[in-house]
């Protein structure tokens, strides 16, 4: 006689296979059960091992703590349809142009901005993929908006499908030490009416410089930036000296971060601010050069084998020659301290740069970098515009109309080839230094 109660019990399993419900063994790769729908939620302790991290980043109560412009939560997937994160938000004011931005890349693409719009105090729910075709993906989720515009967390993970191996670091670190050009403060707001440009809306922290010069190089980036904050004085009530040994300054003034990973480069954006405010702070132009002084000092400290940058030039008001001087006292390019003057561009809000201006710092940053601290050879033709091998007059024409802002496709011209003279930007000076070259004028070379 067949026992009823066995019958029974293999008849559920049998039909609650298919749904995918089971309790997962202290052996399995995941230990939480599977919703009836087929997806899984995936906590951030539980994805620990499965998930990379960019810039200063911690584990608060559970949950990933993302501070500063850039800082990142990456994690591949062998999984289909839609997935989900949810991020724990507070600090923040909702008020018009308010709230919090995340920049979602999928399998390397950048999604729509307004997806990644956090608006609500609490947990929020964002959908970061729709209709996934079955199989392996990657998955970005970038902080946007800068570090004094509200607390952000990622606390869970829900999609359809399981957790692949972790992604990998890239070979090449860069640390971007800045001020409010370095978070993209108004970096958006070309064209458009701003009442207030320090809004979030105004913002995207992954179309800076930075980020752009980061992804050309195919680097890592840590960014520790705060929008007016100086070197050794500025419109911050503390300086960068004081908030760069900490994890994240704006919400905790004691945890120090840990150094563990140090990078390859450090590149330096602050100054303006100091110089702007120094003497409404009752400071001397000899007291704001001997805090540039100081700092340099404590950035070699953390970072004792690092090349470092201090880029100048990015606002009106940059204190170029002090800058210098600094680099050259502290023993110039012998002793792993570099400058590198990049374009001016304040058409952004409150005079700050726009998204072109970004690209132009990023495209001259990007060739310092590669050629001058890592010393490779330059995968371009100075000259050679159009990238057809040679250069003539129908460079000269491709630039000229690149300049004129025509509408053209990226496989027409080549950026790096574009800065003809050398100097720090690519404008109509070009145009005339390639046209004296082709002209064969004593003394024009292409750089």
């Amino acid at each position: 006689m067949v026992n009823l109660k066995r019958l029974i019990a293999c008849i559920l399993t049998l039909l609650l296979a298919p749904c995918g419900i089971f309790a997962a063994s202290a052996g399995d790769d995941v230990d939480i059960d599977m919703g009836e729908t087929g997806t899984s939620t995936f906590t951030v302790s539980q994805m620990e091992g499965s998930y990379k991290t960019q810039g200063r980043t911690s584990i608060i109560s559970g949950e990933l703590s993302l501070d500063y412009t850039a800082s990142s939560f990456e994690f591949n997937a062998d999984c289909e349809g839609d997935v989900y994160v949810n991020f724990g938000v507070s600090n923040i004011s909702t008020n018009d142009g308010g709230g919090l931005y995340i920049s979602v890349f999928v399998d390397g693409v950048k999604q729509d901005r307004d997806a990644g719009f956090l608006n609500t105090a609490g947990v929020n729910r964002v959908k970061i993929a729709s209709n996934l075709e079955k199989g392996e993906h990657s998955f970005k989720v970038f902080r946007s908006t800068e570090i004094e515009r509200g607390r952000l967390t990622v606390k869970s993970v829900t999609l359809n499908g399981k957790l692949s191996e972790k992604p990998n670091d890239k070979d090449l670190f860069i640390e971007f030490i800045g001020a409010s050009s370095t978070t993209g403060y108004g970096n958006l707001t070309t064209g458009r009416p701003t009442p207030s440009a320090e809004k979030p809306i105004w913002q995207d922290g992954t179309a800076t410089y930075a980020f752009l010069t980061a992804q050309q190089l195919d680097a890592d980036i840590s960014v520790v930036a705060r929008q007016g904050i100086g070197a050794y004085t500025g419109w911050q009530p503390v300086s960068m000296d004081v908030v760069y040994p900490l994890t994240r300054h704006a919400w905790d003034a004691s945890t120090q971060w840990s150094f563990e990973r140090l990078p390859d480069i450090v590149v330096i954006q602050l100054g303006s601010n100091d110089m702007t405010r120094y003497q409404a702070n009752g400071k001397t132009l000899d007291e704001v050069k001997q805090g540039f002084k100081d700092f340099l000092e404590l950035v070699r400290t953390k970072n004792p084998d690092a090349p470092i940058v201090w880029m100048y030039g990015i606002t009106a008001n940059d204190p170029d020659e002090m800058i210098r001087q600094v680099i050259t006292e502290a023993g110039g390019a012998e002793a792993g301290y570099y400058t590198v003057e990049v374009p001016t561009n304040t058409n952004g809000g409150s005079n700050h740069p726009d998204l072109k201006g970004h690209e132009d710092v990023a495209n001259v940053l990007t060739r310092f970098l590669n050629t001058e601290i890592l010393k490779n050879e330059p995968s371009y033709t100075p000259g050679d515009i159009n990238g057809d091998g040679k250069v003539d007059d129908t460079d000269v024409m491709v630039l000229a109309r690149y300049l004129a802002q025509w509408d053209m496709n990226e496989d027409e011209y080549v950026v790096d080839a574009m800065n003809t003279n050398g100097d720090s930007s690519v404008d109509d000076n070009d145009v005339a230094h390639l046209r004296r070259y082709l002209a064969r004028w004593d003394g024009i070379e292409l750089r």
